[in-house]
């Protein structure tokens, strides 16, 4: 039981069983692209931190513009 606001109390729900999803269930696997972006991401924030210790303060913004590949859209 969880209380509310008002100070009343809810009591769980037992007309639908816990959900548990399967053990098996995982993330679908990234492509390609996916992982080409995070790599780029993950280089942003190393070059990011290497500037903040050299006392070089730099917009986040910026590395973005200048190594991050915009992604394609499909119309």
């Amino acid at each position: 039981m969880v209380p509310e606001e008002g100070g009343d109390t809810i009591e769980k729900d037992t007309r639908l069983p816990d959900f548990k999803p399967p053990s098996d269930l995982s993330l679908p696997p990234r492509t390609m692209q996916e992982e080409l972006r995070q790599e780029q991401i993950n280089e942003i924030v190393a070059i990011k931190d290497r500037l903040a210790r050299d006392n070089c303060e730099l917009s986040i913004k910026t590395l973005q513009k200048a190594i991050l590949m915009p992604e394609d859209f499909e119309y």
